[in-house]
């Protein structure tokens, strides 16, 4: 009022320094918790090659309870490592599993054909063997159920 600013000095705002608080007010944003579905997933698998289950077993994960894979190429065997919610860690080994050859699909389908003449020579006999009364008026069909017999006359 009287022209005196009692030690204080008017001090203009240093760019880099706001570019800095600005940044920060983002970054501090970002790490806010979010709701409980839309935590982002870690984008990759944790673990690494290991020679066999005592180096599996052995090896140091996170306490954190996330699953960590070693894969074994020579025991053709993926070891997953996790701590369960009591502490303790869980170990589980997953093998690798040949199964039988399979066979060719061409020797699938000549057996197929070969079943198929073999069904079609047994029909040319049946075929042969069958004759057909229905033009006959007097056919007499005697059925077994209930004990009764049943006579079809015209």
């Amino acid at each position: 009022m009287n022209g005196f600013n009692y030690g204080y000095q008017h001090i203009p705002p240093d760019p880099m320094q706001m570019m800095y608080q600005q940044r920060l007010r983002s970054m501090q944003q970002q790490i806010q918790p979010q709701a409980y579905g839309s935590m982002p997933m870690p984008s990759g698998l944790k673990g690494r090659l290991v020679t066999g289950r005592d180096e599996a077993k052995a090896a140091q994960i996170d306490l954190d309870g996330t699953p960590h894979y070693f894969d074994c190429p020579s025991e053709a065997t993926i070891y997953k490592k996790s701590i369960g919610l009591d502490g303790m860690p869980i170990f589980e080994e997953y093998k690798r599993v040949i199964s039988q050859a399979q066979p060719k699909e061409g020797d699938i389908i000549a057996a197929l054909q070969s079943r198929i003449e073999v069904l079609e020579r047994k029909l040319e006999g049946v075929q042969t063997n069958v004759q057909s009364n229905a033009n006959d008026a007097n056919v007499t069909v005697k059925s077994e159920s209930n004990g009764a017999d049943a006579t079809a006359v015209r």
